[in-house]
């Protein structure tokens, strides 16, 4: 059975997994938004994301892409930046939300590339990757089951063919891995966050 439950930039639902039974029944699809973006923009969270998870594998990931208006000049990364350099304050980027991947993406962006862009928040959702996670404390030998299990899947060609027409990118690492990238991306996304002076209230 899967409950979609969403709500609270997907803390409701995160939550509701990381209070379930550790029987590996219990998952969650999780994305970067409620276990890397959120710990970095909102001062409290229900759930810790590394404490309350038992990472799985991670399942899928995928480029942001930048687009611009046709009757701007710049044609390319390069000229856009050059571009947004030569008026500092004066362009704006949407995003889908005051703390959302997009919103963080782009700042990350801003600082990288020495730009000032203003961020224009409308509501809406934006992902980075998917993964699979169990509530903390369910036995080792049941992620280790649900990880094979899983990579098996996304092996499938059918699967990894539907996955690559929507623009993903299988991953199916191990769980050792996951965790690994997750704890790197709460990191990055904090420090991105600090810097660029966002949060959630």
């Amino acid at each position: 059975m899967v409950e979609n439950r969403g709500g609270a930039g997907a803390i409701l639902g995160t939550d509701m997994i990381a209070k379930a039974a550790p029987d590996g029944y219990a998952l969650l699809l999780g994305q970067s938004g409620p276990i890397s973006i959120n710990p970095a923009v909102y001062k409290t969270l229900p759930y810790d994301p590394v404490k309350d998870f038992a990472p799985v594998t991670m399942i899928t990931a995928y480029p942001y892409v930048l687009v611009v208006n046709s009757e701007l000049p710049a044609k390319s990364l390069q000229e856009f930046v050059a571009l947004a350099k030569s008026k500092p304050g004066a362009m704006n980027y949407g995003s889908t939300g005051v703390g959302a991947a997009n919103h963080l993406v782009a700042e990350l962006f801003n600082s990288k590339a020495g730009l000032k862009m203003a961020h224009i928040p409308y509501r809406g959702t934006a992902l980075a990757w998917h993964g699979i996670l169990a509530p903390a404390r369910t036995p080792s030998a049941i992620i280790r089951k649900l990880n094979e299990e899983i990579v098996k899947a996304l092996a499938d060609p059918v699967t990894n063919k539907l996955l690559t027409n929507q623009a993903m990118r299988t991953v199916g690492n191990t769980s050792e891995a996951f965790a690994a990238f997750i704890q790197k991306d709460i990191a990055t996304w904090k420090a991105v966050a600090v810097a660029a002076n966002v949060a959630v209230e």
